[in-house]
């Protein structure tokens, strides 16, 4: 029947109505394969924010929100670099709590959107094919991994905190893999992101550069790379332009000297230990061995052809690691600030690559082994669709492994639920927002406009007080900035209201310092009123202050 029918309407209709229908359901395909990666992206990434923030939030995750409330420089915390991507999106979301969880999400999101863009570029060296089962199940290993691996409170730090690095490596190898294609609007959206990419992280041109250089010499591209390679350097070029006309952290008290572009060979050798604790630091340690230990197996066990493309690629992979962190080992800034694990993103994440995806390829073999496990490991018995000849060399085309195809993805997600397992809470409970609740009540309850004090204690507590408007209130301190205009509004405000001088709060500071800050601010003629605010609690993040005090300070007028 079926043949009498291709035959009456001809072969070039029978032929065409096939194309159709195959071209149809790949769309559907493709359009349901992306639906369940945003389902399992965003639905990870809340889990992560609700997880993680808690007992980890601190100021410098705080700020990147109240700056979007109250005023979004150009660059994270006035300086002259970190483009403020994040706080720019979640700029219309007035209310500092949803801000906040806006912004904690954008970085989750980021994190995770990376792990699935590894998984894609990787996928063919680790299974041996590019299919959308193979990527999603070396996307969940990565993701079951990372969260299992990764310290809770450094996963913290690499996935949520207001570090540019998950957002701007997102983007650099998103331009990367745009700019392989052909089509016009692919190499479009390529240079689009290489924009705030190098604005929020310059460093990332070196993984470009690096991954350029391989394509040169594999595929002899040179003229197309060399392109891309121009097109970073516009971008970096532009930025530093921006930088040199809106960067700078303004205060009474100059900056650090910052040197990002140095390399300095004796600190090398004698700090190599410090940054390799920084490395090691970010892992659970038994976790960790045991990965590594079932992965160096899972390798024996893999046929020596998938074997050596999966090992070629990740050697490639370690070579840019070692540079990377020798680079940054010996870099001044990364020492001034005690090499904390935050300037070694991508050798934390190749580690963890490194403990995933040999066990991912063993995964895929049990499931599919034809010329992916070697000879002999699945028994003729346990194949399906093969001759047992084929089953005892686990070689067979088509030929089934003992494992279903679900067995991996079940397995990743249930790794990745142990590894999240407690207790969900919203970022607005964070300890270190409880902590200073006390002080901004007493802030919006007593009308006070100026908050200056301990860097630590201050952002939060500009959260806790925000509530009331975006101007309510300000911060007077380290790393304050923003709108100088709206600072001169606010006081001038509180000068024409007439119901008494403005106020202000000195924190967990020495009154000299608060006075500094709040005469650059506004103007000089502070004085303390002798009464007294409630001490915000302690948490572990915000160290110890210089004083344990809080004070209420008044305008008395010029001096």
């Amino acid at each position: 029947m079926a043949t009498t029918t291709a035959a009456a309407h001809g072969p070039g209709t029978a032929a065409g109505a096939t194309t159709t229908g195959a071209t149809g359901r790949w769309g559907r395909d493709r359009l349901l394969w992306w639906l369940a990666a945003g389902v399992v992206l965003v639905g990870v990434s809340v889990w992560t924010v609700l997880r993680r923030t808690q007992h980890f939030l601190q100021a410098d995750g705080v700020q990147q929100s109240v700056m979007s409330v109250q005023d979004v420089d150009l660059f994270f915390w006035g300086q002259n670099r970190f483009f403020a991507f994040t706080s720019v999106l979640a700029q219309p979301f007035a209310d500092p709590d949803v801000n906040l969880f806006v912004c904690l999400l954008v970085n989750a999101l980021a994190f995770h959107v990376l792990l699935l863009l590894l998984a894609w570029m990787g996928v063919r060296a680790v299974t041996g094919s590019r299919d959308r089962w193979a990527t999603a199940v070396l996307f969940g290993g990565l993701l079951a991994g990372a969260h299992l691996l990764i310290a809770p409170v450094r996963l913290h730090i690499l996935a949520l905190e207001s570090q540019p690095y998950s957002l701007s490596w997102s983007m650099a190898l998103g331009s990367f893999l745009l700019w392989k294609r052909r089509s016009p609007w692919a190499l479009g959206a390529a240079v689009l992101l290489v924009g705030p990419a190098a604005g929020l992280n310059p460093s990332v041109v070196l993984v470009v550069a690096f991954l350029a250089v391989v394509e040169m010499v594999r595929r002899r591209q040179w003229v197309r790379w060399l392109v891309l390679g121009a097109v970073w350097l516009a971008w970096l070029a532009v930025w530093q332009v921006l930088s040199a006309r809106f960067g700078g952290t303004a205060g009474p008290i100059p900056d650090a000297e910052q040197r990002y572009f140095a390399f300095d060979l004796p600190q090398f050798l004698r700090d190599t230990p410090l940054s390799l604790g920084a490395v090691t630091g970010a892992f659970r340690p038994l976790p960790l061995v045991l990965l590594a230990v079932v992965s160096g197996l899972a390798v024996l066990a893999l046929a020596p052809a998938r074997r050596a493309a999966l090992l070629q690629r990740l050697a490639l992979a370690g070579v840019f690691c070692a540079l990377y962190w020798a680079v940054f080992t010996g870099n001044p800034w990364v020492a001034v600030n005690g090499y904390p694990v935050r300037y070694f993103y991508p050798v934390v994440l190749f580690l963890v690559v490194l403990a995933v995806v040999p066990v991912v390829a063993l995964a895929v073999g049990l499931v599919r082994p034809e010329g992916v496990l070697r000879p002999g490991l699945v028994p003729a018995r346990l194949t399906r669709g093969g001759s047992a000849r084929a089953g005892r060399a686990g070689t067979a085309p088509g030929s089934r492994g003992p494992l279903p195809r679900a067995v991996p993805l079940v397995g990743a997600a249930g790794v990745l639920v142990v590894a999240l397992a407690g207790p969900l809470v919203p970022p607005e409970r964070a300890d270190v927002l409880t902590g200073v609740r006390a002080t901004g009540d007493f802030v919006q309850e007593n009308d006070v406009t100026f908050l200056a004090g301990y860097y630590w204690d201050m952002w939060p507590l500009l959260h806790e007080t925000l509530d009331a408007g975006r101007d309510a209130t300000y911060v007077t301190g380290f790393k304050s900035g923003g709108d100088p205009v709206g600072y001169r509004a606010a006081f001038e405000r509180e000068l024409a209201e007439g119901d008494g001088p403005p106020l202000a709060v000195c924190v967990n500071e020495d009154l000299a310092f608060c006075l500094t800050y709040l005469d650059f601010w506004t103007q000089a003629g502070w004085r303390p009123t002798g009464e007294t605010c409630p001490v915000p609690g302690t948490t572990p993040q915000l160290g110890s202050p210089p004083v344990r005090q809080c004070l209420v300070l008044e305008y008395a007028g010029a001096v």
